[in-house]
């Protein structure tokens, strides 16, 4: 029969293994969520339409810019992390 000393071992022994199956899967959540976030990063910025309403599922609006504007739009675009396409209006 195992004396006090061996069943505190064994003891140490089970949570140091239960520790390291949680590190493990903490470590790969981290890695998922790490992945997910730089590719939510990378799609900030000017992109194409089709891809902008791929991304929105077609939910678009739409602000009419000035030439004369356009580069203040874009700074302030890329200062709040905002994903946009530029279209001419072809009617005028």
């Amino acid at each position: 029969m195992p004396d006090g000393t061996e069943k505190d071992v064994r003891s140490v022994v089970d949570l140091v293994l239960q520790c390291s199956d949680i590190t493990k899967e903490l470590v790969q959540q981290a890695m998922r969520d790490y992945l997910q976030q730089n590719q939510d990063k990378s799609t900030h910025g000017k992109t194409s339409l089709r891809k902008l309403a791929e991304q929105s599922n077609g939910n678009l609006d739409s602000i009419e810019v000035s030439s004369a504007n356009l580069q203040d739009f874009k700074e302030i675009a890329k200062k709040y992390d905002i994903t946009y396409a530029i279209k001419q209006d072809s009617s005028t």
